[in-house]
């Protein structure tokens, strides 16, 4: 990624959209020309640890498997199990399944578990479920047409119930998983503001519970930050502490948490023990994704909310930087707009039947942004969806109207691009 002067101005080509992206990038992104005036100073601050990162080929992805954390190695984990689930996350998470589900279903067949005894479970927690085109995107061709696929619904009467060891209350779980005799879950290791990163025990917790188990976990314990790399027993209450309680109730067999790029290509494989190759994961995610910050204020700071930019909501976490800009950029694909996340306790199906269908006039009235609030950079995205929430960024679908509403006008500015905001960690020397 670099900065290029041209006779026109200063460009800079980002990615955006994942997993709805252009067909020349397989879907998994796209790639998009930004244009600044040639007065603007600008600088990309990108994760250090991307910098000479190398993407593992498939080889290198069978053997960091194959080199289990805490657990014997997968095919010994599974040989006399009758049957498998393998819980994978949704397309709102940019975690590459696609990439090490071969490689999993070849040591489960070798220790003599078919693909007729297999079953993934998109772990979509209070998200919608994912369509035939999307699960194909997220697993590839190929596993759609081996496995049966199902999405996980938290408003399923379908459930198995266990205790909470520390004496809290009953939690509930999708019974396709509990039910299942090898528990297998394929994570992201990526920032999270509740948990620290996302994967390990959150594959079972919210990923496949019950609404009302997920509401208990989220708004019982205090959320303690993004990019927090936890001892391997947490003493104090939490998030991340509750599920490691519920998924060892529960028996996550198998874990494995993947580091990668923005592009989805994988750069580490840590599986076994659900917390020990968890934690492992976390310290390298610390390592390739802190980002050297900015040491003194700017004019201007972009922040591209991708790969976490598949709603308006998720693009949020890339907002982070912005403290380090007079003014400030959101870019997104938000192709899901208001994503579907549970909406009071109502079903998809319901959510579904209450949106609006009236004409765009109706949102006239709501209130429609201030570019001093900040810019919200989308290609795809309406007045129509955006305005239906009270929000207090001001809409853009036209690059060359954000540079105007950042008052370019051939003035000199400085300028920060952080790339992959929502990824990206502040670097900051207290951490390990």
């Amino acid at each position: 990624m670099e900065i290029r002067k041209t006779r026109d101005g200063n460009v800079v080509e980002l990615p955006l959209e994942s997993w709805y992206g252009s067909r020349r990038y397989g879907q998994l992104y796209s790639q998009r020309r930004f244009l600044f005036p040639k007065a603007w100073d600008l600088a990309l601050f990108t994760p250090e640890g991307l910098a000479n990162a190398r993407p593992l080929s498939d080889v290198d992805i069978r053997r960091q498997l194959q080199q289990s954390i805490g657990t014997e190695p997968l095919r010994g984990v599974a040989e006399g199990r009758g049957d498998a689930v393998i819980i994978v996350d949704d397309l709102s998470r940019p975690t590459p399944a696609f990439a090490v589900l071969p490689a999993v279903l070849e040591e489960l067949n070798a220790a003599g578990i078919g693909d007729d005894r297999i079953t993934v479970i998109i772990g979509v927690g209070t998200h919608r479920p994912l369509s035939r085109a999307e699960q194909r995107r997220k697993l590839g061709r190929q596993i759609l047409d081996r496995l049966q696929v199902v999405n996980h619904n938290c408003f399923t009467r379908r459930l198995t119930t266990y205790q909470r060891p520390d004496g809290g209350p009953d939690f509930r779980i999708n019974r396709l998983v509990g039910e299942a005799g090898l528990k297998i879950a394929i994570s992201g290791t990526i920032p999270h503001g509740g948990a620290g990163f996302g994967g390990g025990a959150k594959a079972i917790l919210p990923s496949v519970a019950a609404y009302d188990s997920i509401q208990y976990n989220h708004t019982t314990f205090d959320w303690e930050g993004y990019g927090v790399l936890y001892p391997e027993r947490i003493e104090s209450p939490g998030i991340r502490q509750d599920m490691e309680l519920c998924a060892r109730a529960v028996g996550l067999d198998f874990s494995i948490n993947l580091v990668f790029t923005p592009l989805k290509e994988v750069l580490g494989v840590f599986a076994g023990d659900f917390v020990k190759a968890h934690r492992q994961a976390c310290r390298f995610a610390q390592d390739t994704y802190r980002t050297d910050v900015p040491t003194e204020s700017l004019d201007v700071v972009i922040a591209n909310s991708y790969p976490m930019d598949t709603d308006i909501g998720q693009s949020h976490r890339g907002t982070w930087p912005e403290k380090y800009g007079k003014q400030t950029v959101l870019l997104a694909g938000a192709r899901d707009g208001w994503a579907f996340h549970g909406d009071g306790g109502k079903s998809y199906r319901t959510y579904r039947k209450k949106q609006p269908s009236a004409s765009s006039d109706v949102y006239s009235f709501q209130q429609q942004g201030q570019a001093d609030a900040g810019c919200y950079f989308s290609p795809i995205l309406t007045p129509e969806v955006y305005y239906a929430r009270k929000v207090g960024r001001k809409l853009y679908n036209d690059w060359g109207q954000v540079i105007d509403a950042l008052d370019g006008g051939g003035r000199e500015r400085t300028v920060g691009i952080f790339p992959c905001a929502s990824l990206q960690l502040e670097h900051v020397n207290e951490w390990a």
